[in-house]
Formats: structure tokens, C-alpha cells, sequence
């Protein structure tokens, strides 16, 4: 047997592990928060690479499910967001996407507002029933209950974020509550797009 978990136990024939508690043969869903993502890359300096990010995780377990929460404006010509969602339709992903509202402020001026925290949430609790391990990509401490919630079901669940990217951090209640903490910036060599070549793209 090996460990799954505070107190959870797994059977462990052909059992391999690989980092932050990754079983070869354990059923594993990731939850994207795609703002938070794109937020700890900015603050890295670092640009992901969603087919690299996928195939990491796919190689450490058995990778039932990856999904991509967006917030996105449909009033864009050419929306450089978009692109990256039809992309990752294509190889593998699964995208939520959730139309931003356009309101006005006080002071005349448009803003624009969503989220996709409830939504996700959602997904996190009923995908507890289906997996044993769930990794979460996200900050905000809305988050703590559903994954409370997730872990009284049998799952476990993994933060992948990040406390060296500038300008934003996960929320204390949310390292707390994970089962482990996966730094984003210690899979820089794995996931990112290397610097000369995005020069070069760019």
C-alpha cells in the first residue's frame, strides 16, 4: 500500500510515484482557473505551454480529464483569448467558457466583469466521485469549501500554484486546506515555451 492522502490508502500494484505525490495508476482530473494561471505566469516572466503542461501530467498518472475555465468578451475582433481556447479544444482540453458582463461605472466608463469560481467549484465536487486525485489551478479562497468538500468524498487535492510570481498569490485558507502544494514556477524547464522561441514567434 501506498499513502493517498492524510489517513487514505491506496492499493499499490504497479504502483510508480512521481512528484508531489503522483501515482502512475491513479485517475486524475485537472481544473484550470484560467485567469489565476495566466496571472502566475505573468508574474513569473514565464509563457505556458499548454501542450507540454498537458502531457507532464498526463506522464505521471492516468489523466482523465483536463479542463479550462475562461472568462471571455465576444465583442473582441480577433480575440488573441479565444484562439488559445480553440486551440486547447483541439488537443485535449476541455474549455468552460463564461461570457463577461459590460457594465457601466460612475463615472461613464465601461468595465468589464466575471468570473468563473462558481462554476468550477461545481465541477471540483462532482469530479471528486470519479477520480482519486484532482489538481486545482487557482488563488482565490472561494475555493477552500469545494475542495473541504471534494476530500470528504475520497478525493485528494492538489494546489499547482504559485508564492514567487509577482502581483499575486494564493490565498493562505487555500495551501492550508490542499492535500500538497505544487509550485508552478519549479516546472518552468518542463511547461514553458523557452525564451528564444518565443523572440522569435513574437
Amino acid at each position: 500500500f501506498v499513502l493517498k492522502g492524510p489517513g487514505r490508502f491506496v492499493e499499490g500494484r504497479n504502483t510508480h510515484r512521481d512528484f508531489a505525490m503522483l501515482y502512475t495508476s491513479e485517475k486524475l482530473a485537472i481544473l484550470i482557473d484560467g485567469h489565476a494561471l495566466s496571472a502566475f505566469g505573468y508574474g513569473l516572466g514565464m509563457k505556458i505551454d499548454y501542450g507540454k503542461l498537458k502531457a507532464r501530467f498526463a506522464r505521471s498518472s492516468k489523466l482523465t480529464s483536463i479542463k479550462y475555465y475562461a472568462v471571455v468578451s465576444t465583442d473582441k475582433v480577433d480575440n488573441p483569448y479565444i484562439k488559445l481556447l480553440d486551440w486547447l479544444d483541439y488537443n485535449g482540453y476541455r474549455t468552460h467558457r463564461k461570457e463577461a458582463r459590460s457594465f457601466e461605472d460612475d463615472d461613464g466608463g465601461r468595465n468589464i466583469k466575471g468570473s468563473v469560481i462558481v462554476d468550477l467549484s461545481i465541477d471540483l465536487v462532482l469530479m471528486a466521485r470519479h477520480v482519486d486525485h484532482i489538481i486545482l489551478v487557482g488563488a482565490h479562497g472561494d475555493y477552500t469549501y469545494p475542495i473541504v468538500q471534494a476530500q470528504r468524498l475520497g478525493a485528494r487535492v492538489t494546489l499547482l500554484s504559485s508564492l514567487k510570481a509577482d502581483g499575486m498569490r494564493p490565498a493562505d485558507d487555500l495551501r492550508r486546506i490542499a492535500d500538497e502544494f505544487i509550485e508552478l514556477d519549479d516546472l518552468r524547464h518542463e511547461i514553458s515555451i523557452p525564451e528564444p522561441a518565443r523572440t522569435a514567434a513574437e
